[in-house]
């Protein structure tokens, strides 16, 4: 029956709009809020106790369809900032995902699931993860510091700017990870609880731990189930 319905959704784009709109007025209060601003684009999308807002000129975000969201936030501060999710089964739950400051962005290719991830760019710099990643829960993604370091001296110079994240495709972050700017976490990674993620790693295959985050076996794969 599951697999009737799936197909049908799949054939007649029009049924997935009204069972995601249905579904999404019965189970999210906040849904009339936001589904017709013209500057957020959710059509196909199922939410569930889940806010979207924002503020600035030229913002926008973008859910593809087919996404789930369960008690989430979106806010996109900052004139011509975004955040996009891709959709293809994506589910998301328990996570919030914030831009602050002009052109900053956050952009997730299709497949992402998580059971919790705070996410948030700043100062005009961006935040990009790959399609089919999978996310544990108490996870945090920065790209800024969100205060100023300087030197203390006459030039008062700034030495503390945002900077990048890139995480590559088929990645699985475990629980109470952190990724700080300028991290890049290469595709067909494992990176290990608790572990914290300051710069670039450039091994494919490979898993890491540790605070900051070490190489510490190659050529691993993983997968969503528990055979191969």
């Amino acid at each position: 029956m599951l697999i009737q319905v799936v197909k049908l959704l799949k054939k007649y784009p029009i049924l997935l709009y009204s069972a995601s709109f249905l579904y999404s007025l019965i189970h999210n209060r906040y849904y009339l809020s936001f589904v017709f601003r013209k500057d957020i684009i959710c059509k196909g999308v199922f939410f569930n106790n889940t806010r979207i807002g924002g503020h600035g000129r030229n913002k926008y975000i973008e859910i593809l369809p087919k996404t789930q969201l369960k008690n989430c936030v979106l806010t996109a501060e900052g004139d011509s900032s975004s955040i996009i999710i891709g959709g293809a089964g994506s589910v998301i739950k328990n996570s919030a995902f914030h831009t602050l400051d002009a052109e900053s962005c956050i952009e997730i290719q299709d497949g992402f699931t998580t059971e919790g991830v705070w996410i948030m760019a700043t100062e005009g710099h961006s935040i990009k993860i790959g399609e089919d990643c999978m996310f544990s829960s108490g996870i945090s993604i920065i790209n800024g510091d969100s205060h100023a370091i300087f030197l203390n001296d006459d030039s008062h110079k700034r030495i503390n700017p945002a900077s990048n994240i890139v995480i590559g495709k088929h990645v699985w972050i475990c629980s109470d990870v952190k990724v700080l700017k300028g991290s890049n976490i290469p595709s067909y990674s494992i990176i290990g609880a608790n572990s914290v993620v300051n710069k670039y790693l450039s091994t494919e295959y490979a898993m890491y731990v540790g605070c900051p985050a070490r190489q510490i076996k190659s050529n691993v794969d993983w997968s969503r189930s528990l055979t191969c």
